[in-house]
């Protein structure tokens, strides 16, 4: 894997694919509603009204794709999945339910998974799939981090192409406190929190929508299997050891920063009704 003129480049044999990535020289698609819905897959995700969303605009994360099944979704925004642990424990979700026709945003470490365990959906999907990166580990060549980071943290990402978040506090493109962050344009980086749904949310203010909705966002039983799982094959989760600490405080903050903004957010998930501050519960 390369990085080369805006893209990670992937070859095999003689066969080479391009992906682009997702920076400050990336147009990102206009939307046309003001309002998206986040589907995230906690199990609680299969007691909303979820039929309703049928010509709703909507973002899926990881294994909530799979409601495609069961579900006719006329508005599909995006897909998006960060960690590669997601491809290597359920490979077979995005390849039997992903095809093509709306954007699929995946880290680097998922692309390059990818290319491990799947390499001819990444070929086949090429023209659809983005690459979107933590704001703290730029893999463009241009580095963008170093126009945002005081001196130090300039220093940091030319030595380890690595900074860290409180080297981004006077970032114009991003709002941090201590070790979280929200970010204001996704083409700059986003701030990871510890789910994919906050990237998904981050993804969602940077294309314009003014009210967010998030489902299946359960966090306190996180050790129950989700939606799509049962016991015997359920993925490891690490999400008990940052609940309280990082989750938490992270959809918080963003939600107070895109507040401030004038977007609305949502939650619908019964189980995390009492977790948060700035995002209410709304029951469908």
């Amino acid at each position: 894997m390369v990085v080369a003129n805006h893209s990670l480049i992937f070859t095999r044999s003689t066969q080479t694919i391009a992906l682009r990535i997702v920076n400050p020289a990336f147009v990102l698609p206009k939307v046309s509603d003001t309002t998206v819905h986040i589907l995230a897959s906690g199990p609680s995700i299969q007691t909303n009204a979820i039929e309703a969303l049928g010509c709703e605009s909507v973002i899926f994360v990881n294994g909530s794709i799979s409601l495609t099944e069961n579900y006719k979704f006329d508005k599909v925004v995006a897909y998006v999945i960060t960690d590669p642990r997601f491809i290597k424990h359920n490979c077979s979700i995005p390849l039997q339910y992903y095809q093509g026709g709306y954007p699929l945003y995946i880290s680097a470490l998922v692309a390059e998974q990818l290319w491990q365990d799947a390499p001819d959906f990444l070929v086949q999907y090429a023209d659809y799939i983005y690459i979107i990166y933590p704001v703290d580990r730029p893999i463009d060549d241009s580095l963008i981090a170093l126009q945002q980071t005081s001196l130090l943290g300039k220093i940091a990402v030319t030595l380890n192409k690595r900074t860290r978040l409180k080297h981004l506090k006077h970032s114009p493109y991003h709002s941090i406190n201590k070790k979280i962050g929200v970010s204001w344009d996704i083409r700059y980086g986003f701030v990871e929190g510890g789910t994919v749904a906050l990237v998904a949310l981050q993804l969602a203010y940077s294309l314009g929508f003014q009210m967010i909705h998030l489902y299946g966002i359960d966090l306190i039983n996180s050790q129950q299997p989700r939606f799509y799982e049962n016991q015997d094959n359920a993925a490891p989760t690490k999400l008990d050891k940052a609940i309280t600490h990082r989750i938490v405080p992270s959809f918080d903050w963003v939600a107070h920063n895109y507040q401030q903004k004038g977007v609305q957010i949502y939650n619908h998930s019964p189980i995390s009704k009492d977790l948060f501050r700035f995002i209410p519960y709304r029951a469908d």
